[in-house]
């Protein structure tokens, strides 16, 4: 966007406060705005435009106002691009693990055979966390501030590996859970599976869960090492 003013226009805007709406109009004309629909950078250039004609005749509040308006705008539009970037990534990513977890679930006669019972359970918790993950994503999306600014693939490659964590996390409690290391007390043998299956969604839901556990698993390794050396 440019503009050009006249010799007397320039003696009249050469002042501190002038001076200080154009600074914010090119401030504002900075966002990135290239991955916007064509209507919403005209709508946010015209806004911008308006701020700027308002400044022309002297009325800087209405300036600063519809400059600021036009900030708050494109701001709210490049967070909704982010978002849809990341649910996009996210989604995909639980979408393939799911089908995956209902190949497996559909040819569970084979795949017991060939992997095990454990390892055919470890691999559905894992897909039961890729979904806590997702589910986690959509409850947290509203309430975070994305920017897209740092452009479309590391906002699906940040997607992906949420997911993938969840995954990671899910498998890692659902073995704590089949080692009797934590719930020893309330799991039975012959709820165990589904136990698993709800360790790893709510693993894959929290990100919390895991890290505290792998904390207590070290700080149990410390104390036998220690005891050890002690001896």
């Amino acid at each position: 966007m440019d503009w050009i003013t006249g010799d007397a226009l320039d003696q009249k805007i050469d002042t501190p406060e002038y001076n200080e709406i154009l600074n914010l109009a090119t401030r504002i004309l900075s966002i990135p705005c290239n991955h916007q629909p064509e209507e919403i950078r005209i709508s946010f250039r015209n806004m911008i435009g308006q701020g700027l004609a308002r400044c022309f005749q002297g009325n800087c509040n209405y300036a600063k106002t519809m400059l600021n308006d036009a900030e708050k705008f494109i701001l709210a539009r490049n967070n909704e691009v982010s978002r849809y970037w990341y649910l996009l990534a996210t989604g995909f990513t639980a979408i393939v693990t799911s089908l995956i977890g209902l190949i497996i679930w559909l040819n569970r006669n084979g795949m017991i055979y060939y992997m095990g019972i454990p390892a055919f359970w470890l691999i559905l918790a894992a897909c039961f966390g890729s979904l806590g993950a997702l589910l986690s994503v959509i409850f947290r999306l509203g309430k975070s501030t994305m920017t897209p600014e740092a452009g479309k693939s590391l906002h699906y490659l940040e997607g992906f590996y949420r997911i993938i964590a969840g995954s990671i996390s899910a498998v890692f409690i659902s073995l704590s859970i089949l080692s009797g290391f934590i719930l020893p007390s309330v799991v039975k043998p012959e709820t165990i599976h589904l136990w698993m299956l709800l360790g790893g969604f709510a693993a894959g839901a929290s990100e919390r869960l895991a890290p505290s556990l792998i904390g207590s698993v070290e700080n149990n390794i410390n104390k036998s090492l220690n005891t050890k050396r002690k001896k």
